[in-house]
């Protein structure tokens, strides 16, 4: 993400959301996290190295959050948790957090979010079988649509 006179940020970096809007979010804090590290550099102090980690680290876990959240998102063991009547244990306020793009840390979803995988695990179990010829078939969409990019794209 960052080396020797170069900071990526926002889509050169990453490119996560084909689902939701987050990908300003992203690029505007990557920018904000970038502008400390490159300030430092310049100003030749001695902790810019560590502040070039910290902004990578902070970027890499809001991307990790969002993706295992898009590479869910259309599963029936998602459905299934997103149909369920009420917001069973605060997890609709952690979806909600997460795809609104606060994933940097500022509310503390850890454990609200971990708790939300416990239950979308719990839901793919109860639905194990149809699950399971989803996650093939996504396997072979997505395996198509490496070998011939145009696949799918009849815009």
């Amino acid at each position: 993400m960052a080396g020797e006179n170069y900071v990526l940020i926002g889509d050169a970096f990453a490119f996560v959301d084909p689902i939701f809007s987050s990908g300003v979010h992203f690029a505007m804090t990557g920018a904000d996290l970038a502008a400390g590290a490159v300030a430092a550099r310049l100003r030749g102090t001695p902790d810019a190295p560590r502040a070039l980690t910290l902004m990578e680290r902070r970027i890499r876990h809001g991307l990790a959050l969002m993706s295992w959240l898009i590479l869910r998102f259309n599963s029936p063991a998602l459905r299934r948790v997103f149909l369920h009547p009420g917001d069973l244990l605060d997890i609709e306020r952690t979806i909600l957090a997460i795809v609104a793009g606060d994933v940097f840390g500022r509310t503390r979803l850890g454990a609200r979010f971990q708790l939300f995988k416990l239950v979308y695990f719990a839901s793919a179990l109860m639905g194990l079988g149809r699950d399971w010829r989803y996650w093939r078939a996504h396997r072979r969409d997505v395996a198509l649509a490496l070998a011939d990019p145009l696949v799918g794209d009849d815009a």
